[in-house]
């Protein structure tokens, strides 16, 4: 038998690494086609923050309510048919209405519960923390109502606003005044602007203060312009400086219920009601007028919901009703946020087809939700560059009998407004 050569066992070394490596690589490919690389996703999961502790807990909890009762409906109803029917399940995360708590919960949420979506959350100075984690690990954030205008001017890539902005909603106020002054006939030139020093009051307050250096919708006098701490335990020092100031009409603003009511009674205390109270946060909850009673007649907010939203949209009405008979739980602008929320995580999980966290972006960038599909007035939800829901709106409502009815605008009114209020004294005869 005659020797191999060199030359030729080194042709064989080759061709039995090549063999090798051709047999490694159909093996790779088998074992991935049977078992995927990471888990397969058996469910969408979705972090819901929102304050279940502290001063804001009663719209907490009827937050965690609604996410609860929409994920239950939508799982019911078949789940997500794009990904074969998975199925929703909620992580209610409990902000505390602390910035530095939502911070750490929305970071929870992400890499330890790996949701593909958050919702929140309800605070603007809570949101934006938040918000800044879901841009920094590139997850898709569903703002429900946080108001603040610099909300959308952070240049987020993953922000999306169902809510509106101070900004628009300060302009209602202002378009409201105008309207009581060319429309009906009123007469008034004085105004006061109280807020609570809080990221969001203060917002709405400097939104009033600029909205009023507008010619066309303002230029009032403001007789008085009042800050106060968050949740004080006082208010008659700042009810006594209205009633000396006396404007016909005061812009206020306080987020907890506890803070309306004590504004309602130092009011009472001091025996002073302007023209018009105009109102939004703590004012407009059922559980404010079930507080004060009779005290709280008159008093005008701005809202996102109304029982005479009822009257005026079938879905309205299908959906307070179901939701309060079902929870036990009062509906409030930010249920009826919660609820349009969920309405474009719908949506968007349906036009994906894919839990990717770009494809679920790409999705609600290209949101477009007729206006008969949710709850609040609006022509639709569909959101701009910034991420801002380009329809959202406020409609005002007056406490009348101790509900509250619309008044404005004047295709969606149910009551006329009540203009002046009644004065304390003219109450009491």
């Amino acid at each position: 038998m005659s020797l191999i050569s060199k030359k030729a066992l080194t042709k064989i070394h080759v061709a039995i690494i090549i063999v090798v490596f051709v047999v490694a690589a159909l093996g790779a490919y088998a074992w991935v086609s049977f078992f995927p690389l990471g888990p397969k996703e058996n469910e969408v999961r979705v972090g819901v923050l929102t304050p279940l502790t502290g001063a804001a807990a009663y719209f907490g909890e009827g937050q965690k309510a609604m996410a609860l009762w929409m994920a239950d409906r939508i799982n019911k109803e078949g789940g997500i048919k794009s990904l074969g029917g998975l199925k929703i399940r909620v992580i209610i995360a409990d902000t505390e209405g602390k910035p530095e708590v939502g911070k750490a919960q929305a970071s929870r949420l992400i890499t330890e519960e790996k949701v593909h979506v958050i919702i929140g959350a309800l605070h603007s100075g809570v949101t934006l923390p938040a918000a800044q984690e879901a841009e920094r690990y590139g997850i898709p954030f569903i703002c429900e109502t946080s108001s603040h205008p610099d909300l959308t001017r952070q240049g987020f890539k993953w922000f999306f606003r169902v809510w509106g902005s101070d900004a628009i909603f300060a302009r209602n106020y202002f378009e409201f005044m105008k309207w009581l002054k060319e429309t009906k006939g009123y007469e008034f030139r004085t105004i006061a602007i109280v807020a609570e020093e809080s990221l969001f009051c203060v917002g709405v307050a400097t939104e009033w203060e600029k909205l009023n250096l507008d010619s066309t919708l303002g230029g009032y006098q403001i007789v008085a312009n009042i800050r106060h701490p968050v949740s004080p335990t006082d208010l008659t020092t700042e009810a006594l400086a209205l009633k000396q100031a006396n404007p016909d009409i005061v812009l206020l603003t306080v987020t907890p219920i506890p803070s309306a009511i004590l504004w309602t009674q130092a009011l009472k205390q001091v025996n002073f009601f302007p023209k018009a109270l105009l109102t939004c946060g703590g004012f407009i909850f059922p559980e404010y007028l079930r507080s004060v009673g009779a005290d709280g007649e008159y008093v005008i907010g701005r809202e996102g919901w109304s029982i005479d939203l009822m009257e005026k949209k079938p879905i309205a009405k299908q959906i307070a009703e179901a939701f309060t008979n079902e929870t036990g739980k009062d509906m409030t602008v930010y249920t009826t946020t919660m609820h349009a929320a969920f309405v474009v995580l719908r949506d968007a999980l349906e036009r994906a087809g894919s839990l990717e966290p770009e494809k679920i972006r790409q999705a609600l960038i290209e949101t477009n939700i007729p206006g008969d599909k949710i709850i609040p007035p609006w022509q639709g939800i569909k959101f701009d560059a910034t991420g801002q829901n380009i329809y959202a709106m406020n409609f005002m409502v007056q406490a009348v009998k101790g509900q509250w009815r619309i008044i404005w605008p004047e295709e969606i009114a149910t009551v006329d407004v009540i203009f002046p209020a009644p004065s304390w004294n003219e109450r009491a005869g």
